[in-house]
């Protein structure tokens, strides 16, 4: 081999190790999801991402339950997942972190701090209907955690076809059903998720909106000797009844 293919020959060596060692080296990862401050629960899809350009072996996901760090689950293979069943872990406040690997020095991503996982369904207690009228009633129910408030509902022809919620988080709930038709039996099903996602359902339960009344006015009564008329104004279109009688 001549002087000129061996400059050659270490020229191209040289240009691919200086490849390797800028597109093929592992120096960063990020975890994207959890974030700090998330509330987990159920099935959760772990997710980290390597720098640009940057390849590993694997990326393994850890978590910190506030006594030591455990693994959660390997990935082999890009995009760097994990799913993660939760199961019935309950913990505040967690810790997660990614961990990539090509064969030399781990390298750490981020830690997402201050998580929640949480799977365990609110309670729901003392549901209850009031201020029924003839088109509208209230719901009203307690949770033992913080939740939202849903309701769904309807009559024997349209089960639970109607439905209304409040996303605000409380633990006294209260729901507005209106537009209802009165003289009507409705059931209803009351819902509450936590933050978590955490859902639980109650019911069904049951109220019947009331009958409205025609008013009656201008009441005037005539007797004669062997008769009696009576008249009447009413508020609505109604059938009449009249009365002959005599006393005795």
């Amino acid at each position: 081999m001549n002087k000129g293919s061996v400059g050659l020959f270490l020229g191209v060596v040289f240009s691919f190790v200086l490849f390797v060692s800028v597109f093929g080296s592992l120096t960063s990862i990020t975890l994207l999801a959890p974030v700090t401050g998330e509330n987990i629960s159920g099935v959760y899809i772990l997710t980290a991402e390597l720098g640009s350009g940057e390849s590993a072996d694997n990326v393994s996901f850890w978590l910190f339950d506030g006594n030591s760090w455990g693994l959660i689950g390997t990935d082999y293979n890009s995009p760097w997942e994990e799913s993660w069943d939760t199961g019935s872990l309950n913990i505040k406040p967690a810790q997660v972190k990614a961990v990539a690997s090509d064969g030399g020095v781990p390298v750490p991503s981020n830690v997402a701090e201050s998580l929640t996982i949480d799977n365990t369904l609110p309670v729901l207690t003392n549901i209850r209907n009031s201020s029924t009228s003839q088109i509208s009633a209230i719901v009203s129910w307690n949770s033992d955690e913080f939740a939202d408030s849903n309701v769904s509902y309807g009559n024997e022809s349209d089960w639970f076809g109607g439905s209304e919620n409040n996303s605000d988080y409380v633990l006294g709930h209260s729901v507005l059903l209106s537009g209802l038709t009165e003289g009507v039996l409705y059931f209803y099903n009351v819902s509450s998720c936590d933050y978590s996602g955490n859902c639980v359902v109650e019911g069904p339960s049951n109220f019947t909106t009331s009958l409205s009344f025609p008013v009656v006015s201008n009441l005037n009564v005539i007797v004669t000797n062997s008769s009696g008329f009576v008249s009447w104004i009413t508020n609505e279109v109604t059938n009449y009844a009249t009365c002959y009688c005599r006393s005795v």
